[in-house]
């Protein structure tokens, strides 16, 4: 007595359905450990945070005072173009640190941009 096709096509479908469940098991785990993505963008602000808080002290007092100056006249892209000369910083890093600026600074009547 042989196996016939039908049984060894069962004998298929019912391999596949525990390999199935197993990886689906290990990938369920793996994925309960990762971070969600409201940490992840909470960890990448802080990390934003802190990388233009050090580079807040690459600024030359001068710059600094010219930077402020823009931010109270509410030109923030000088003030970001200031800072990436001064700098050489990229464009996203020296608008961190022209928003550090600018949380530090007294509100002004020039329009903000976030």
């Amino acid at each position: 007595m042989g196996i016939t096709t039908l049984d060894y096509s069962l004998l298929h479908l019912i391999t596949a359905a525990i390999v199935g469940f197993i990886a689906g098991r290990i990938v369920g785990v793996n994925a309960g450990s990762r971070p969600s993505r409201a940490a992840s963008q909470a960890h990448t602000a802080r990390d934003s945070r802190n990388v233009a808080e050090e580079n807040l002290g690459r600024l030359t007092g001068r710059v600094r005072t010219a930077v402020m100056a823009l931010l109270a006249e509410g030109r923030i892209i000088e003030a970001v173009r200031d800072v990436r000369a001064a700098t050489g910083l990229g464009l996203k890093e020296a608008k961190d640190v022209v928003d550090l600026l600018r949380d530090e600074s007294p509100p002004s009547g020039g329009a903000r941009l976030h």
